[in-house]
């Protein structure tokens, strides 16, 4: 689920967590830095928050899903996990690449890759969230699209990453009113997908 920031994507992993949980263990894992557990305390969902600094923590938290047979996880966020993974790869830095003699994207956008097909290890249900952002398509020039803010080629490789990829949005429509919208069906110009199962879209 990606949207921009305020929207509510921390609050309806909990309600994913909080409904799920009545089918077996969950668990809300915080990419340090976006700390959402804190929204998620008076939801009443108790201690089922860790929070992971690195990758080597990400790892762990991931092998004690597996260990517990998590039912649902959420992870909150991929853009986190992203940005922890470069740093695992090259450190305080941005990668080389372009006219450097040395091209460490490849290295970052491998790894990253790893991670994110792992996730789908974590549990029987995973819901992943990330910022959005606007992605200029280096193939089309000039399409400009709403993804997840991810960088470079990985932006676009998230449509595959996971079966489902909804956008999450936000319209105010009075005083103390707002309404949300996710969407998974193809939309122009904002990266969604859903699963197609024997043929047929699945709808909702």
């Amino acid at each position: 689920i990606h949207s921009v920031f305020g929207a509510g994507k921390t609050h309806l992993l909990g309600d994913m967590l909080r409904v799920e949980r009545a089918r077996g263990p969950v668990a809300y894992l915080n990419l340090a830095g976006e700390d959402g557990y804190k929204t998620l305390a008076g939801m009443g969902l108790g201690d089922i928050a860790y929070t992971a600094h690195n990758v080597a923590e990400y790892k762990e938290f991931a092998a004690l899903c597996v260990k517990e047979k998590m039912h649902a996880v959420a992870v909150d966020s991929v853009r986190t996990l992203a940005a922890l993974n470069m740093h695992a790869v090259v450190g305080d830095r941005m990668p080389q690449g372009g006219d450097s003699k040395v091209n460490e994207w490849g290295d970052v956008h491998l790894k990253m890759q790893h991670l994110a097909a792992g996730l789908r290890s974590l549990a029987h249900i995973v819901v992943v969230s990330s910022a959005s952002d606007l992605f200029k398509d280096p193939v089309a020039g000039t399409v400009m699209q709403i993804n997840p803010d991810l960088p470079g080629r990985e932006s676009r490789d998230a449509w595959g990453w996971f079966d489902f990829l909804g956008y999450l949005s936000a319209t105010v429509t009075g005083p103390g009113a707002v309404r949300r919208t996710l969407t998974f069906a193809p939309t122009p110009r904002i990266a969604t997908r859903a699963h197609r199962s024997e043929g047929r879209p699945v709808e909702g």
